[in-house]
């Protein structure tokens, strides 16, 4: 009797893109949004005062918020939706084809977030 480990290499893979997803959303997503809306701000307004900078500072925190919920929810949607792709075996629909497509959804969702808050910085 032989054991296939393939659903171990599946798991194993997917837990890593998962990782890769939280890494990304966690991290990425909040760095490349205050790097570009400080820099649209800049060139929009100029110099800030102190108490714009405190304003600014505080919405940076609920941002790093919604970074943190797309980290968590992302990962746990990929770990979930690549198990059923693995036990199922749907045709096209691999374990791997699954992942990657939910990383492209939390890709394009953090590059939507970040282009709407950039949008929401008015210019004079």
């Amino acid at each position: 009797m032989t054991v296939s480990h393939h659903g171990d290499r599946s798991s194993t893979w997917i837990s890593v893109t998962a990782a890769l997803i939280f890494v990304l959303c966690a991290l990425g997503g909040p760095i490349l949004e205050l790097f570009l809306v400080d820099r649209v701000q800049a060139e929009c307004l100029g110099d800030l005062s102190s108490e714009e900078k405190f304003a600014d500072l505080i919405w940076l925190v609920k941002r790093v918020a919604v970074f943190g919920a797309l980290a968590i929810v992302w990962p746990v949607v990929a770990i979930v939706a690549g198990l059923v792709a693995d036990r199922l075996r749907w045709g096209y629909f691999t374990p791997r084809g699954v992942v990657l497509a939910v990383l492209v959804l939390a890709l394009v969702s953090v590059a939507f977030a970040i282009r709407h808050d950039i949008g929401t910085v008015e210019c004079p």
